[in-house]
């Protein structure tokens, strides 16, 4: 009865907090059917600083504590009461918010055991991407800037503890392997597109044309854009890491999948720029091609990532770049050839390099080392 509840609120705070903090299983379905009514029906003095903090700590341990089906459902309530709270015209609003949600997202990559902490951070970030997509549509339906404020907060949030995260990075190349799998987890459940939602259709009801064509969404675009300002800021971390720690094969060989996944013009672009340089050759030319002849920086997953990047050369740059290539030791310069193979598409700077005079002494190399020595060099 919850009527009965409210008129004793220190008792119903009470019990709110005990069923988060010592709820048994099959607690959180419970709570996930009545919070919302609940909340709606409060009186508007027990939402004081104090309540929330206990509220959102109480959640964020218990979505973690749980098994998988109840973890969700703990996430999809701390998710529920974020939304409501954002609705509420209370002076603590944004800084509650913020607060559970930068402690939320801290936690979540703190786990040890590998498939949960991938499983929190793949259905958290799904969670946090629903909950920005949520504040932008309040934030053109209602025309207040506390949804904006929320929003530039999520973002603020994501880079800053991305920033801390490899800014204290132990120098071991589990550890440095660990976090950027985690980070592309993180970025593919951001940018992972929405659920559709299910309907039930009934004997009476006329059939639902499914290919009807959906309407412009007006947050899409906002959105997009904070995510791939996020993601720059990401690959920036992760390149400036490398060259400071001198830690690139650690680095370029694990951040090459989120690389080639997230493949763009306007991404690479974005990132050169956020590093100094006006354009994708002359980053190349003033950092990458010196790093990859590099004895202390050049790696595959480097090389791989150059190749990439390359796609977006012109002619002219491309010719440059293969040129640039006499400086490259043996094993780099195989690197190349083989990074060459893997191109989509072959323009005529490929062609020419790969019937080139480096190319075929290269290869004559490694059809020497592959046959072994001669019965006379025995």
């Amino acid at each position: 009865d919850l009527d009965a509840w409210v008129k004793k609120k220190d008792l119903l705070v009470k019990r709110l907090l005990e069923m988060l903090e010592y709820g048994c299983w099959g607690e959180a379905s419970l709570l996930s059917d009545t919070l919302r009514p609940a909340l709606d029906k409060l009186p508007p003095e027990l939402y004081d600083n104090n309540f929330q903090m206990a509220f959102f700590n109480a959640l964020e341990d218990r979505s973690i504590l749980s098994s998988r089906s109840e973890r969700q459902t703990w996430i999809s309530v701390l998710f529920d009461y974020l939304c409501h709270l954002s609705t509420q015209k209370h002076d603590y609003v944004v800084e509650v918010i913020t607060y559970a949600h930068r402690t939320w997202l801290e936690k979540i990559f703190t786990i040890r055991d590998d498939n949960t902490r991938s499983h929190l951070i793949k259905y958290s970030a799904i969670k946090m991407a629903a909950l920005d997509k949520y504040w932008l549509r309040k934030s053109i339906e209602s025309n207040d800037n506390i949804y904006d404020k929320l929003t530039r907060n999520t973002w603020l949030s994501f880079g800053a503890v991305v920033e801390t995260q490899v800014d204290k990075l132990p120098l071991d190349d589990a550890d440095v392997a660990r976090l950027i799998n985690d980070h592309t987890t993180f970025i593919k459940s951001l940018r992972a597109p929405d659920e559709k939602k299910k309907r039930i259709t009934f004997e009476d009801e006329s059939a639902v044309d499914d290919n009807t064509e959906p309407e412009p969404d007006k947050t899409a675009d906002r959105y997009q854009h904070s995510l791939n300002e996020f993601i720059v800021k990401v690959l920036r971390v992760y390149f400036e890491f490398a060259e400071h720690k001198q830690m690139s094969s650690a680095v370029f060989t694990n951040l090459r999948s989120m690389i080639v996944e997230l493949d763009s013009e306007q991404l690479f672009v974005s990132l050169a720029k956020s590093l100094g340089y006006s354009s994708l050759y002359s980053w190349y030319d003033s950092v990458l091609k010196r790093w990859i002849c590099s004895d202390t920086m050049r790696c595959k997953g480097l090389v791989e990532i150059v190749f990439v990047i390359s796609n977006y050369f012109t002619d002219n740059e491309l010719e440059s770049m293969y040129n640039s290539f006499q400086l490259l030791s043996p094993v780099a310069l195989e690197w190349s050839i083989e990074a060459t193979g893997l191109r989509r598409t072959w323009r005529e700077p490929d062609r020419l390099w790969a019937r080139g005079d480096a190319v075929e002494r290269s290869v004559r190399a490694l059809c020497e080392r592959a046959r072994g020595p001669r019965d006379d060099e025995r």
